[in-house]
């Protein structure tokens, strides 16, 4: 078993840094998803299916989270720097998220989105973007 993760660990690292971007930015777009699909839960206490009324909320999620992603040059040093400044960054470009989402969700309303949501999405997507930079460090190795 140890081979075969050092291997593909190995054939990992040997992909262009396009193809681990992209990996790693469709990693970050389940995850906002996910995050979105979990506050609903919570909030809601039954799961919802992704094609009710509150898809809104998941579009704008990804759309807002992604541009500010990018903006935050989450993308630029993935796996040489992913230390504490790495997850400060994640925070940082988080905070600013979480802000915006906030702002509109809760403080302005969309109709059909529990306005709750604007709070504890953004958390939870905290929780999951920095464990899954945090996995992707000790599966990388220092």
């Amino acid at each position: 078993m140890k081979l075969f993760s050092y291997e593909f660990t190995r054939l990992f690292l040997l992909l262009p840094r396009a193809a681990k971007v992209g990996i790693v930015f469709c990693t970050d777009i389940a995850l906002i998803i996910l995050s979105v699909w979990t506050a609903y839960y919570l909030r809601l206490g039954e799961f919802l299916n992704l094609s009710e009324t509150g898809v809104i909320a998941f579009v704008f999620s990804i759309i807002l989270a992604s541009s500010i992603f990018v903006v935050f040059g989450l993308y630029r040093a993935i796996f040489r720097y992913s230390g504490i400044s790495a997850f400060l960054s994640v925070a940082q470009a988080i905070t600013v998220y979480g802000v915006i989402y906030a702002a509109i969700i809760t403080a302005i309303g969309i109709t059909g989105v529990p306005r709750t949501l604007g709070i504890i999405q953004p958390i939870i997507l905290l929780i999951f973007i920095g464990s899954s930079r945090a996995c992707g460090r000790l599966w990388l190795g220092d």
